[in-house]
């Protein structure tokens, strides 16, 4: 039933019949079955390829291996479609090759879908293909393109300079472009290709704050869900509460180094990663079984945002860089909370301050929702870790975070922890920081 459109994708340089042959590639049966695959790929080889073959492609590509679900699961397991570009069978039309040359075209919508095809293909990888005996084949295939990340990198930095094509009916490319460029790069370093090039994201630090920053004011003041881009869409940010925060991911990755510490605590980041805990706080506080799969997604993003948090403060504690000067400066305008808001003591604080203070409410009332639920959790003994270099490692702050853990009744529920022998060791270091202040809550 095939082979009359089979004969389309082998037009060769006659645009409407490879259009009309790509078209009928939307049917995933038709590649899986119908042995359109090869020649669907072959069609975007040559030098007489029109543009309009090439973004039909792309759109192809993309939707066969990250298909379109109309009512988004984030536990739900992912295709594993991706897996039929990487295989040893792929040799034959050179897959990862000719979409990795789609990578520098000129067209806004052909990047974004090719950037989405890869996030399919590496993530089918991640989730079907590590552990299995074919493993060391598909590494090889994504192997075949020398520094994949940086490829994807450079994608998303020209896709920002891209002039906008405003089509009734579609998302703007640049926004797709960027979002799944993010999921790419996130998958690529899941599975440990471009780990040398983490480098490269350094100047995506405003980007994936903005993008956080969305992502969790997507619930709206009445707590319901900000509608998706058209009905039964999803959203392309997805919000720490909910689901995997490439976003986070990346941003936490990007902290392990000195220079990205400094950028991010720069560009606002602790600020942003104050609303990202409030988010997971939100999610935490509905009661749902620990060990459902979309609580640990939720953990797993609480990690990403404790690590991230605790690697910028102590940055902040103890960097001399002149680009966070301004953390530092008192400031004496409407822009900064009052002590009120802060938790915080003195007068003319600094932006910092009030940052500190804000983040130890945050990161107590976390404490709190897990320890009086008895997580176990590694995330619990993280917080833990946290709390205690907030409440030591810095001479002029670390007094007014013990305020704030104290005031919020932390001492309670750290003495409560004892009980639990997976705790007790990291709950005591705690609780002797906090023993130092002279005022707080010691009905403990």
């Amino acid at each position: 039933m095939y082979k009359k459109t089979l004969k389309l994708l082998k037009a060769g340089g006659k645009t409407p019949k490879l259009l009309e042959g790509l078209k009928a590639c939307y049917d995933p049966d038709f590649l899986l079955q119908g042995g359109a695959l090869a020649p669907m790929m072959n069609s975007i080889h040559g030098k007489k390829v029109a543009g309009e073959v090439f973004r039909e492609a792309a759109c192809v590509i993309a939707e066969f291996v990250d298909p379109p679900i109309v009512a988004p699961d984030p536990v739900a397991p992912f295709s594993d479609h991706g897996l039929r570009l990487i295989n040893k069978k792929s040799s034959s039309f050179k897959g990862i090759t000719r979409l990795y040359e789609l990578l520098s075209h000129d067209d806004p919508k052909t990047v974004a879908m090719t950037l989405r095809a890869f996030y399919g293909i590496v993530r089918s990888f991640v989730e079907h293909g590590i552990n299995t005996g074919e493993e060391t084949q598909y590494r090889a295939k994504l192997n075949e393109v020398d520094q994949l990340l940086m490829g994807v990198s450079n994608a998303v930095i020209a896709s920002k300079e891209f002039v906008e094509d405003d089509i009734e009916g579609e998302r703007p490319s640049k926004e797709c472009a960027i979002r799944y460029g993010f999921r790419a790069l996130h998958q690529l370093l899941l599975c440990g290709l471009g780990s040398k090039e983490v480098h490269v994201l350094f100047d995506f630090v405003p980007d994936l704050i903005i993008g956080l920053r969305q992502a969790v004011a997507q619930v709206d003041q009445d707590g319901g869900d900000i509608p998706a881009d058209a009905p039964g869409e999803e959203s392309l940010l997805v919000s720490p509460a909910e689901g995997i925060s490439s976003e986070l991911s990346l941003l936490s990755t990007i902290a392990w180094s000195g220079e990205g510490q400094v950028r991010i605590a720069e560009m606002g980041g602790l600020e942003c990663l104050i609303a990202v805990l409030d988010n997971i706080r939100a999610a935490l506080d509905k009661g749902e079984d620990f060990n459902s799969p979309h609580y640990q997604i939720v953990l797993k993003n609480l990690s990403w945002a404790l690590n991230t948090v605790v690697r910028v403060l102590r940055t902040c504690f103890n960097s001399k860089d002149e680009r966070l000067s301004y953390l530092f400066e008192a400031q004496n305008n409407g822009d900064v909370n009052d002590d009120s808001n802060s938790g915080l003591i003195g007068a003319g604080k600094t932006p910092f301050r009030s940052v500190m203070g804000s983040m130890g409410k945050s990161i107590s009332a976390i404490w709190s929702i897990l320890s009086e639920r008895g997580a176990n959790c590694p995330e619990t003994i993280t917080i833990l870790r946290v709390m205690g270099i907030l409440a030591t490692e810095s001479v002029e702050y670390s007094e007014d975070i013990r305020v704030v853990f104290c005031s919020n009744n932390c001492l309670k529920t750290l003495f409560a922890s004892f009980e639990n022998d997976v705790l007790a060791a990291s709950a005591e270091k705690v609780i002797t920081a906090l023993s130092a202040h002279s005022s707080g809550d010691r009905k403990g």
